[in-house]
């Protein structure tokens, strides 16, 4: 709408004026959106809905002012200026959110402690008889617990941890299902471990796993449903990121077990829940190219990787076929665990011409393919020059490149 469409929104009732603060935020005219909430705050005493509108439409934008934009909104909730209603705990949750999608990267290390003091804001709320406002609900220790991925405090992770465990801690006294831990708490929790790449990181992730099973377990046996609690290939996929990235020395074979372990699921459940998928066996992949070890360790985890590799270009799922990912990533182990170089070019030529019918050469590919080995082979392979360019190949080679 142009101004002169707005100057119709006044003799329009709040639904209206809300249906369309979500057409200019589909077009991606937030500031539009602004001024119609503006308006309607003149005209009415608006009720949430407007607020938590807006709020959406900022945490969606990708507009690194939104976090500092919600901030302000939600100071003048908490004081209920110019017809601003007070806060919910989904106000709070949203504005978290705003913060952790939006924050220019800069400043992302800086999220965690905005969003403890707002919990402590939200803290005193509560202790002040706001029953609206619940500083443990779910959604907002999940926004803190994400928060933390992008902490450079190199105890993010077990802070993530305690505030998981607090949770559970805390439901087994107040029964309070908003306050239940869910599946996408320990995804959360896991993915802080990522960040840590120690041996420690792998043993950390495969706990919470075996917690979250053991949480659905009990579920399932009071005649619950646990579906909130599922560990499905979310989150073993979360727990096989870790293992990959971790320095774990058997990371390959735990890598492996995981993905063994989800596919048991599979079978006996037959739950597409539980199906692994294609980053399932990339991480088995990733877990093999990146390990170390003595001669006859790299040769046995270069077995598991062409092992693993094969039963992806085997498998009638179309899915979980390799894709460039895969490929790049074998091209890495090859360089990495192969010592004798011409071993190491039969098996890194024999994956490229593959890679090349299957058309899924991509820079990442390329970028793999001249790490594993010398620029003379590589250009003898080709057919071309390696220059400051780039390497031109045939379009062919690059039509599965997604």
């Amino acid at each position: 709408m142009e101004n002169s469409e707005m100057e119709d929104v006044p003799s329009a009732d709040m639904n209206t004026y809300i249906a369309t603060m979500e057409g200019f935020g589909k077009r991606g005219n937030l500031k539009k959106a602004e001024e119609v909430l503006d308006k309607m705050r003149i005209e009415y005493d608006p009720t949430l809905e407007p607020f938590h509108t807006i709020l959406s439409l900022w945490k969606k934008s990708g507009d690194w002012n939104s976090p500092e934009k919600a901030e302000l909104l939600l100071k003048e909730m908490i004081g209920n200026e110019e017809n601003a209603p007070s806060p919910t705990t989904d106000t709070f949750s949203a504005v978290m959110e705003c913060f952790n999608r939006n924050s220019h990267r800069s400043k992302s290390h800086l999220v965690p402690g905005k969003l403890e003091d707002l919990v402590g804001i939200m803290r005193d709320l509560s202790d002040n008889g706001n029953d609206d406002v619940n500083p443990h609900d779910r959604s907002i220790v999940n926004e803190q617990i994400k928060s933390l991925s992008k902490s450079k405090n190199k105890n993010a992770a077990l802070q993530a941890e305690e505030l998981l465990v607090g949770m559970i801690e805390r439901f087994q006294v107040s029964n309070d299902e908003r306050e239940k831990a869910s599946a996408s708490c320990y995804i959360n929790t896991i993915n802080v471990w990522r960040n840590s790449k120690t041996a420690e990181s792998a043993k950390r992730a495969i706990a919470l796993l075996k917690l979250l099973q053991d949480a659905y377990d009990t579920e399932l046996k009071a005649g619950r449903d646990g579906t909130n609690l599922k560990p499905d290939n979310r989150v073993y996929n979360a727990v096989m990121n870790v293992v990959s990235r971790s320095r774990a020395k058997d990371k390959a074979t735990q890598a492996q077990s995981l993905l063994d372990q989800l596919q048991s699921l599979h079978d006996s459940s037959n739950d597409s829940d539980f199906a692994p998928n294609l980053k399932s066996y990339n991480y088995v992949i990733s877990a093999c190219a990146f390990s170390r070890g003595n001669e006859n360790e790299c040769k046995e985890t270069m077995r598991l990787m062409i092992e693993t590799f094969n039963k992806m270009r085997n498998s009638e799922i179309q899915t979980i076929h390799p894709n460039p990912v895969s490929f790049g990533l074998f091209l890495k182990g090859c360089g990495n665990l192969i010592d004798d170089e011409k071993t190491k070019q039969t098996v890194v030529e024999n994956l490229f011409r593959k890679c090349c019918r299957d058309g899924c050469v991509s820079d990442f590919v390329l970028d793999a393919l001249m790490e594993a080995t010398s620029t003379p082979f590589v250009e003898t392979l080709l057919g071309t020059s390696v220059d400051e360019d780039g390497i031109q190949i045939p379009e062919e080679w690059t039509r599965n490149n997604k």
